[in-house]
């Protein structure tokens, strides 16, 4: 997802999945943004140059966040800014 005037990809309310393999570049917010409350699995996914964070946690999401890497994002790389359960492990920040 590039060059998007919002957010690369976006999950609300009740959303659920597994998020894997994706690039999320050039876009006026976050690469990747979870809000409400979203539970998700993100693996093996880039973020980069994005105006915004390169992933992104609101509300009451929650879920697992591994192998992902954010690139030169304006904000902060992994912004977790959530009352939920979320578990980051071997995410990488260039």
């Amino acid at each position: 997802s590039k060059d998007n005037a919002g957010a690369g990809f976006s999950w609300y309310d009740e959303a659920s999945g597994v998020v894997s393999n994706n690039t999320a570049q050039s876009n006026q917010y976050d690469g990747f943004s979870m809000s409400g409350s979203a539970l998700l699995e993100l693996t093996g996914n880039t973020s980069k140059d994005n105006a915004g964070a390169g992933f992104s946690w609101y509300d009451e999401a929650s879920g697992v966040a591994s192998n992902n890497t954010a690139q030169n994002n304006q904000y902060k790389a992994f912004d977790n800014q959530s009352s939920g359960d979320l578990e980051l492990s071997n995410n990488n920040e260039e």
